[in-house]
Parts: C-alpha cells; structure tokens; sequence
C-alpha cells in the first residue's frame, strides 16, 4: 500500500466510526512521520487551510489523541500522537456497549418473553459483556498509561495546551 493509499483508508475507516475524515488522515500522516509536525506541514500535505485542520486538530489536542510542542523561540507548535490515539472511541465503543447490555437486561427482565426470545436474548447480553469486560481492560490499562505520559508532558512543556476559548491572549471584556 502506498502512502496515499494509507491516508484515504484512515481517512475513510474514521469516517464510518462517525469521525472526520480530515482526522484520520491527519492520524495517517503523523503515524507516517518520525518527527511531529506543525500543522502548516500537515495542511500542506493535506490540501486543507490550517483554519480547516485546526477545526480538527484541537478537539484531538483537548480529547488527547496528539500532543502539542512549542517550537523554541518561535511561535509555532509541532504536533505528534500519543500513543494512544485511538483511545477515545474504544471508550465510546465501550460505553455505548454497555447502554445495549443495560437495555438487553431490561428485555430479559420482562415477563412472558417466549423462550425462543428469551434465549437469543440471554445469548446476546453474555456476548456483548464479555466484549465490553475485555475492552474494557484493554481501555482502562491505555487509559491509566495516557494520563501518567500526559502529565509528564505537561510538566515538561506547560504551554502546549491551547487556551480553552479563541486565542486566550487578549480575552475581550463585555463592558455593560
């Protein structure tokens, strides 16, 4: 598979789990990357404005799928995955797995179910808990090492969060 090929395909899987596709490409190039990139290279490689990638970019930076870092002297920001970056949609896999195992145990609550129902039903409720039992660990052991190597970059590089409203720099006052 070439490189273009690779990013359409991420491109095109993220879309289908109801991500942007602009966000699996930019995962298919940073995963294509040694070095983090700034997002200028990243739009460039792309064909999208930086307005267009940053709509993008910063709900990852905020959910922690890529990490930012300043560039010395200079104003500009490198980005790089963590590690984890496909973390947050187990975790909403997990969650919305455990909203249907929760409703399959209503159904099984209910009197008079025929048996046939009942056993496709019981069927079911064990498959889907024994997927979000062992998701779920794979998640939560992700989870644990995604914060510890959050916090140590952050420590490291306390200015690489953007701030949470527009720029931050100069909020402006609403005089009443």
């Amino acid at each position: 598979m070439n490189p273009n090929d690779f990013i359409d395909e991420l491109g095109d899987a993220y879309y289908c789990v109801g991500r942007p596709v602009l966000e699996g490409k930019v995962i298919a190039l940073l995963l294509l990357a040694s070095e983090p990139q700034s997002l200028g290279e990243l739009a460039s490689r792309l064909g999208v404005s930086k307005a267009a990638l940053l709509k993008v970019v910063r709900p990852m930076v905020e959910r922690g799928d890529l990490k930012r870092w300043r560039e010395p002297s200079s104003r500009a920001h490198r980005l790089g995955l963590t590690d984890q970056a496909y973390i947050h949609d187990l975790r909403v896999h997990v969650l919305n797995s455990r909203r249907v195992l929760a409703a399959t145990r209503k159904m099984l609550r209910k009197k008079g179910l025929e048996e046939g129902v009942r056993a496709q039903l019981t069927r079911h409720a064990e498959v889907v808990e024994k997927a979000v039992q062992s998701l779920e660990a794979v998640v939560r052991s992700v989870e644990e090492e995604q914060s510890r190597d959050l916090e140590e970059h952050l420590e490291r590089d306390w200015d690489a969060l953007p701030p949470p409203k527009g720029r931050g720099r100069n909020p402006k006052l609403k005089l009443t």
